[in-house]
């Protein structure tokens, strides 16, 4: 018998989820994502750039044995938990394997990679120009380019945290 479960596809390079999903088949689905046969061309493109550097994605399951009349609100929820963590999920609109692609080994190294791809990816989902953004957060415009094209990794934290405040992800006394 099968059951319904919610799982996670992590990055095992970032150690990060990057998609969730639900599946009636037990088991089977989330593995299907692996063999770069999901129904979604977004996952599949993210797989075959891990394969091409020797890896694959973590499935981790979340949740088992699922009500199916729960099934959808459940995998909502799971995906809501993640958005406000912070992470880039793959089952967000305007979300493209690219950004992902950021962590690769090659800049795993650059501290504010993380940091940089949530400003440039929350940004675009608020449809926000650099110029808004720094207008808005009370910061130079040259500060928000130059975050986002990662030009510089010693910032002053201020402005940081005002342009990460601004997006949601932040509550730091220090700004009030």
């Amino acid at each position: 018998m099968k059951t319904n479960i919610i799982y996670v596809l992590n990055c095992p390079i970032t150690k990060k989820p990057v998609y969730v999903g639900k599946s009636t088949q037990g088991v089977e689905r989330p593995f299907k994502h692996i063999e770069e046969k999901s129904h979604s061309d977004k996952v599949n493109r993210w797989v075959k750039y891990l394969k091409e550097r020797g890896k694959e994605p973590q499935v981790y399951l979340v949740e088992n044995d699922v009500d199916n009349n729960l099934l959808d609100a459940k995998e909502t929820f799971w995906i809501n938990y993640y958005l406000t963590k912070g992470n880039l999920l793959l089952n967000q609109k305007g979300i493209d394997p690219a950004l992902l692609f950021k962590h690769s080994i090659d800049n795993i190294d650059d501290p504010l990679s993380d940091i940089r791809s949530y400003i440039i990816t929350k940004r675009k989902l608020l449809k926000l120009t650099q110029v808004e953004l720094s207008e808005k957060a009370g910061v130079g415009l040259k500060v928000v380019r130059d975050i986002e094209q990662g030009k510089k990794t010693n910032f002053h934290t201020e402005p940081l945290f005002r342009i990460l405040k601004l997006l949601g992800n932040v509550k730091i006394g220090i700004i009030d």
